[in-house]
């Protein structure tokens, strides 16, 4: 493991770089799409950078300084076609989701999805409906969303992104017209699965109260229309997980909207409450899908301190040995994390 310079601000991407370049499982797939992936996109270089960075990351032999060259020539790429993003600070999990998008576009290999076979039960009707939605929205590039150009053949667009953190979200809607009460099924795909911190009567709150509130059945501020009667109504809704990926983040949602009486307007301040981390963490609670495996281990977390428009990032990386390292910019220690500084959660399916 290894530290990477600070270029001015630049804490909340070194933690993310340092996360991605010390999962083995990613290294290894990024490699064979470096191999397969499409050369012509316009944003290949910044994927090429990426990788040329993760190379000499990884070489025992590459010293401070050349590290330190190509972690520089990468943030500048970077910032050509992302420019909030450079050596300025800026918000972990945004970076995280713009690289992952970044990475997704460029590497892409394009491919088809063909089901055969009939649907007989209503599970089998379920994943048919979740794998379409999959394919569209989950694997389409940010070029044909923005264009609304998602192909409606069996086009799939897989990457390591897609291949590795794209799990599924099943929304379920109940209609209280009393003469349908429908319930209807809607799939979303997700890369981080971002959550709030429930209980805030709670000093200290566990990783699974905040899932099961997650997961909870709610009731809709604004009325829904029904798929089936038409009927517009207070529905209740639940979210559950139906499809889990082979890395699963975790964004654990810090800030709160408090309203300021002195300045009459709303402020955003940071809940800085512990919430406990389980090594092991167990999804089939969670889950509205038969899936077998649904087991997963920690192997990161991504940490901040200090207010919500500031303060500074590190992470905390289970090592090759499975010990715990502090990551800190350039300094790399053992030691471990205050639980209310996490923020992120990487978690390996096992």
């Amino acid at each position: 493991m290894k530290g990477l310079n600070n270029l001015g601000n630049t804490c909340y991407l070194n933690f993310i770089l340092q996360i991605l370049f010390n999962t083995p499982r990613f290294r290894e797939v990024f490699n064979h799409y470096m191999i397969t992936g499409n050369k012509d996109h316009p944003l290949y270089n910044t994927s090429k950078a990426f990788h040329n960075l993760m190379e000499v990351y990884v070489d025992p032999d590459v010293d401070k300084d050349i590290l330190s060259k190509f972690l520089t020539l990468f943030v500048q790429i970077f910032h050509q076609t992302h420019n909030q993003f450079g050596f300025g600070q800026q918000d972990g999990h945004e970076y995280l989701t713009f690289l992952m998008r970044a990475i997704h576009d460029s590497m892409y290999i394009k491919g088809d999805i063909v089901l055969n076979g009939t649907a007989t039960t209503h599970i089998d009707n379920l994943e048919r409906k979740a794998i379409e939605a999959h394919r569209i929205d989950g694997s389409s590039t940010t070029e044909l969303m923005l264009n609304g150009k998602r192909s409606n053949d069996s086009t799939c667009y897989d990457s390591v992104i897609f291949q590795l953190f794209s799990g599924q979200y099943r929304f379920q809607t109940q209609c209280r017209n009393p003469k349908c009460e429908h319930v209807s099924n809607r799939f979303e795909t997700f890369r981080c699965c971002e959550v709030p911190i429930s209980n805030p009567d709670k000093s200290k709150v566990h990783l699974s109260d905040v899932l099961t509130q997650y997961t909870s059945v709610v009731e809709l501020d604004e009325k829904y229309e029904c798929d089936k009667c038409k009927v517009r109504t207070n529905s209740y809704r639940r979210q559950t997980f139906w499809r889990l990926p082979e890395i699963l983040v975790i964004s654990l949602k810090r800030g709160i909207h408090h309203f300021d009486r002195d300045n009459n307007r709303y402020i955003e301040i940071k809940d800085n409450r512990e919430v406990k981390i389980p090594d092991k963490l167990n999804m089939s609670n969670y889950c509205s899908a038969p899936r077998t495996k649904n087991k997963y281990m920690l192997y990161a977390t991504g940490n901040h301190t200090g207010l919500t428009n500031g303060g500074h990032y590190y992470a905390h990386i289970k090592d090759s040995e499975g010990k715990w390292k502090i990551a800190n910019d350039d300094n790399i220690s053992d030691g471990s994390c205050p639980p209310e500084h996490i923020c992120l959660l990487f978690y390996q399916l096992i």
